[in-house]
């Protein structure tokens, strides 16, 4: 995978060369030179580092999976680095081994989508750009967005728990607190919704989600 690496301060040397070993190309950027390449994660090395820049950065990233390593152990504050934009959290000191199964998985998750574009109505995912297309717009979303969005495309009609969404956008090992489902859920209608003067991502009260063709 292409790596951006992003450190409050000088990169850290042991955790490159691991990832340089494993195979992984690593280019060192700033804040400024996020969106200036094009890679597939960014990992986020800033202990201290706020939910709205971690927002920040993922919107730059564009697409990219972010993995932020030296989060703090609070279970809340982490939960609000992945309601702002983190596909996972690592606390230091990092395990090189959980962080090399982090990319693993991310990269089968999205290796695992077909390559030509999913259609729904109006609207058309667009794996290559992790993009999607309504009408005559294109929105870029981050990994994850369009990760659940896909999980709703794939199943139109269908009424899908936050526990389902979980399950099949994070992975069956994944500890993510359902509740995060409804953060996503209102960044897609923020996207893809409100400009398009549509409704596609329908609450089923007690329930939980049902996707209907635009």
């Amino acid at each position: 995978m292409r790596l951006a690496y992003l450190a409050a301060g000088s990169p850290d040397p042991h955790l490159v060369k691991s990832l340089r070993d494993a195979g992984h190309l690593v280019e060192a950027v700033d804040r400024h030179g996020i969106e200036d390449s094009s890679f597939d994660a960014l990992i986020i090395d800033e202990p201290d580092v706020s939910p709205e820049a971690v927002h920040e950065a993922a919107a730059l990233a564009r697409g990219a999976f972010v993995v932020v390593v030296g989060a703090p152990g609070d279970e809340r504050a982490r939960a609000g680095l992945l309601r702002a934009g983190a596909d996972a959290c690592l606390a230091r000191p990092v395990s090189l081994i959980e962080l090399q199964a982090r990319l693993e998985a991310m990269a089968r998750a999205w290796n695992g989508r077909p390559g030509e574009p999913a259609a729904a109505g109006q609207l058309r995912l667009l794996p290559a750009s992790r993009a999607a297309a309504l009408g005559a717009l294109t929105i870029p979303l981050t990994a994850k967005e369009f990760q659940v969005l896909d999980v709703l495309v794939q199943r139109p009609g269908e009424v899908l728990t936050p526990a389902d969404i979980v399950r099949l956008a994070w992975g069956e090992a994944a500890e993510v607190d359902p509740a995060l489902v409804s953060t996503y859920v209102a960044r897609l209608r923020a996207k893809l919704e409100r400009p398009a003067g549509v409704e596609m991502i329908r609450a089923v009260r007690g329930h939980g989600y049902r996707f209907e063709a635009p």
